[in-house]
């Protein structure tokens, strides 16, 4: 004769399952159970227990068909995000501009989306920008040219630092130095 109520480890143990899902299916609601005296343990009824087992046996792994459609859904979504950027890239909307400052020789490099959204921008340290926070510690009031307009003058204050013209003008002018560098950069004529 089957008993009308078993304890939480006997239900688990008839319906194959851990005890520790059962009663998460009892503190769930899925399962009516009768709590006892210790608040860790129930008594589940042998009608709840075959309601339970019924429900459990079917099985979890998805059919072919179901298998499809969360494969295509997935595809689906892949495509949708990463397709607008690859179009962004295949068209070549993407622009890549660099400055320097004519302050403090500091780079700056920029992405942007057809020119006018900013998409990254990263600012390093030029070749003489130690030399002028030393002399001007204030914060550079930046002043950006870019390399397509003024890649002539930046190249050419390289030029005059390997042939050692900046070594004419003595370390101890420190603000001599800074502006002829800065003169170098801002000079607008050939």
């Amino acid at each position: 004769m089957e008993k009308p109520f078993y304890s939480l480890r006997e239900a688990a143990r008839l319906a194959g399952v851990p005890e520790e899902n059962l009663r998460r299916s009892v503190l769930l609601g899925e399962i009516v159970a009768t709590p006892v005296a210790d608040d860790r343990q129930y008594l589940v009824a042998a009608s709840e227990l075959s309601r339970y087992r019924g429900k459990k046996s079917t099985s979890s792994t998805p059919e072919p068909r179901e298998r499809f459609f969360c494969l295509a859904a997935f595809a689906i979504v892949a495509i949708l995000s990463v397709g607008p950027l690859f179009i962004c890239l295949w068209i070549g909307s993407f622009q890549e501009v660099d400055y320097f400052c004519g302050n403090c020789t500091r780079t700056l490099h920029t992405t942007r989306l057809r020119k006018t959204v900013l998409i990254t921008h990263r600012i390093e340290a030029g070749p003489f920008s130690r030399l002028v926070q030393r002399v001007y510690p204030a914060p550079c009031r930046h002043e950006w040219i870019s390399f397509r307009e003024g890649g002539n003058r930046w190249r050419r204050l390289m030029t005059m630092e390997k042939e050692g013209v900046l070594s004419v003008i003595p370390e101890s002018d420190g603000v001599g130095r800074v502006e002829f560098i800065r003169g170098v950069l801002r000079r607008t004529a050939p």
